[in-house]
């Protein structure tokens, strides 16, 4: 559980500050965190948390990367535009696949 950083900072063994009981409780108060004051927190956590903390960002980074591909190549998407200029190209003949391209570079 993460709080505001003044726990640690007046020498608290106990992250129990009213940031991290609202974040418990389903509230959002990560706003009002500073950047200084995660990384203090994260600094005073067990390596074993920190770990299970960084693997947690990875995923919630690739879910969220997952989600902007979603929306970026779903109908209306910023995406759609750039596949139909590419489908567009195929069709016109003005493309070499892959394998030829490439052996065209060397």
């Amino acid at each position: 559980m993460f709080c505001c950083g003044g726990c640690w900072e007046r020498g608290s063994s106990i992250a129990l500050c009213r940031f991290a009981v609202a974040i418990a409780r389903g509230k959002r108060y990560v706003d009002r965190m500073t950047i200084e004051a995660l990384k203090a927190a994260i600094a005073h956590l067990p390596a074993e948390d920190r770990a299970a903390l960084a693997a947690w960002i990875v995923e919630h980074d690739m879910e969220s990367w997952d989600e902007q591909i979603d929306k970026d190549f779903s109908s209306g998407g910023k995406g759609i535009e750039m596949l139909d200029e590419v489908q567009a190209d195929i069709r016109a003949g003005k493309f070499k696949p892959f394998d030829e391209g490439r052996r065209s570079r060397r």
